[in-house]
């Protein structure tokens, strides 16, 4: 009888099992997360390995480690939403939390204008035509939410 050749076992990711506590509301703005060793003792991994997981949060802008004091939630604003990998753990974890919702709403705010200014200068005339019938497709899908007396959502 062969044996098959088994498949490593992937060891428990302790930067996906924070981002979906913190995402999820159970860790806030300020509050400290687990220690490594905990970490270590719960998950049953050594210490390099949990220091590797939580310099992903870190990176992310998610968490600050503090020396001697363990590993603390930093506030939204400072959160890295563009990077790739926060944007995933937003949608996957995240339930409703206005502070997010107004940090993103914040950075479109900045940054949208100057998009639409650009993409309208570079555009060419069916390019032009296109963004207008977009515009103009959006202002009638509002008024009709209107007269359907729904609200107008952005």
């Amino acid at each position: 009888m062969t044996s098959s050749p088994s498949k490593p076992v992937a060891r428990p990711s302790i930067a996906e099992h924070l981002a979906e506590e913190i995402f999820g509301g159970r860790y806030h703005p300020g509050d400290l997360v687990p220690r490594e060793m905990d970490l270590c003792e719960r998950f049953s991994i050594n210490r390099s390995a949990v220091r590797s997981d939580l310099r992903q949060l870190v990176e992310a802008g998610i968490i600050e480690r503090i020396s001697g004091h363990g590993s603390k939630v930093r506030e939204y604003s400072e959160w890295h939403i563009l990077d790739v990998q926060v944007t995933d753990w937003l949608t996957r974890y995240a339930a409703p939390n206005p502070e997010i919702q107004r940090e993103i709403l914040a950075f479109r705010l900045d940054v949208e204008p100057y998009v639409a200014m650009t993409a309208a200068k570079r555009a060419k005339a069916r390019d032009l035509v296109a963004i207008e019938e977009a515009f103009e497709g959006l202002g009638q899908n509002l008024r009709n939410a209107t007269c359907e007396g729904g609200t107008a959502a952005a």
